[in-house]
């Protein structure tokens, strides 16, 4: 079926304030986008700032509220509220995804929709309380079905329903900002997480924890302490190390790899030295991967292969020199032009990229290739150029220093 003329308004300005912003949107933009008229326009909204409210009503008030969002029966399951949680979380998605365009990454625009929320609060203030109202009714939701999920005995009676229906949501928001810095939200993994959630304050759980019979299971224990149960002497899962990267900075991040480093599922790649490695499937970059591991431990690094779990992108290595850690995504160059084309994949993985030429390469070129990567990401600390037994370390410090390309091209010859 035709979009009505409002609603090709409203789609094609909701696409333009998620992609600028509500300050990078004029209204020529608004008319080039619909092929409209300024009259026309002007015949469903009175201002920009009308036009950004009713757009924002429509496509992010009206689909995050819980009544909208979901499909559940009367009466459900927490589990089977779960599931249909999830599936509309999906749903919305997709919707969205339709309107914004399928040009527009996953991840960006998660976090452009993550910003109009945030836009909204300053630019809207009457609109984001109600945008508070849908929160404030999803909590309501969630407590009614966890309620009834105790009543029925689906899950332990002493659990404190407001917090608990405060966590499945908390699990939902910050998947949905986590992704938006790598690959955009991943509603199966959410799913599994909150089912993961479930699992664990199951009344069936509990009882089997204390080797009891659910009819005889009456003893009063914290939902903390099942989880410390639970979760005793429990080695944490390398993936969820590694995912857990993407929201850390500074300190704790570095303390992050060398817990990596130690994880009891590396081992030593037999017949190398100093290349540790977990297990599971090798990928087909594999060689790749090996080949400049063993030049980096020639120049004295201990080298770190990590795994690439689903759901997320990651970088390739961990380095240590000296008790220094260094996280690594590996570009092998083949082809005479692709070098800053590889350099720009990794951004979003890691700021310290290890540039394999397995070519020859216009050093000129080369530099300028490097120099935009710095310039394209302001968090790059670092270039790595590896070329047969021979490294050269390009920082921003250096790019960004008095005739660097002079500098870099005697480095690069030297």
């Amino acid at each position: 079926m035709r979009k009505s003329h409002k609603e090709e308004l409203f789609s094609a300005a909701f696409r333009l304030f998620i992609l600028h912003g509500y300050d990078g949107v004029s209204f020529s933009d608004i008319e080039k986008a619909t092929g409209m008229s300024r009259g026309a326009i002007f015949h469903y909204v009175n201002t920009k700032q009308d036009l950004f409210r009713q757009v924002v009503e429509m496509f992010v008030i009206n689909k995050q509220s819980i009544d909208m969002k979901i499909k559940y029966g009367k009466d459900p399951s927490l589990r089977d509220f779960i599931g249909a949680y999830t599936q509309g979380v999906k749903r919305t998605m997709k919707e969205v995804r339709q309107i914004i365009g399928e040009d527009v990454s996953l991840a960006a625009g998660s976090r452009a929709y993550l910003n109009i929320i945030q836009q909204v609060a300053t630019l809207v203030p009457d609109l984001f309380k109600l945008y508070q109202q849908c929160m404030d009714r999803e909590q309501q939701v969630w407590q009614q079905v966890i309620t009834r999920a105790i009543e029925r005995k689906e899950i332990q009676p002493e659990i404190d329903v407001e917090l608990l229906a405060q966590t499945f949501i908390a699990l939902f928001y910050g998947r949905a900002y986590r992704d938006s810095l790598s690959t955009g939200l991943d509603a199966d993994l959410l799913k599994r997480q909150m089912l993961q959630l479930y699992e664990v304050i199951t009344f069936k759980n509990k009882a089997q924890i204390h080797g009891m019979s659910e009819d005889n299971y009456t003893e009063k224990i914290q939902l903390q302490e099942i989880d410390l149960l639970v979760s005793e002497d429990r080695v944490r899962d390398i993936n969820v190390l590694l995912e857990d990267l993407t929201i850390m900075r500074g300190a704790e991040f570095i303390r992050q790899l060398k817990e990596i480093t130690n994880h009891p599922s590396f081992y030593l790649i037999k017949d190398e030295t100093g290349i540790y490695i977990t297990g599971g499937e090798k990928g087909e970059d594999y060689d790749n991967l090996l080949n400049a591991a063993r030049k980096a431990v020639e120049h004295g690094y201990r080298v770190f292969i990590l795994p690439n779990p689903k759901g997320f992108r990651t970088a390739d290595y961990i380095f240590e020199r000296k008790g220094v850690f260094k996280m690594f995504d590996l570009k092998t160059i083949l082809g005479k032009a692709s070098a800053g084309t590889r350099l720009k994949e990794s951004i979003g993985q890691t700021n310290h990229v290890i540039l394999n030429l397995a070519t020859n390469y216009d050093p000129r070129m080369l530099a300028k290739d490097v120099r935009d990567y710095f310039e394209a990401n302001k968090q790059a600390r670092e270039v790595l150029i590896m070329k047969g037994n021979r490294q050269l370390s390009v920082s921003r410090r250096f790019v960004e220093g008095k005739d660097y390309i002079k500098m870099f091209i005697k480095r690069f010859l030297k």
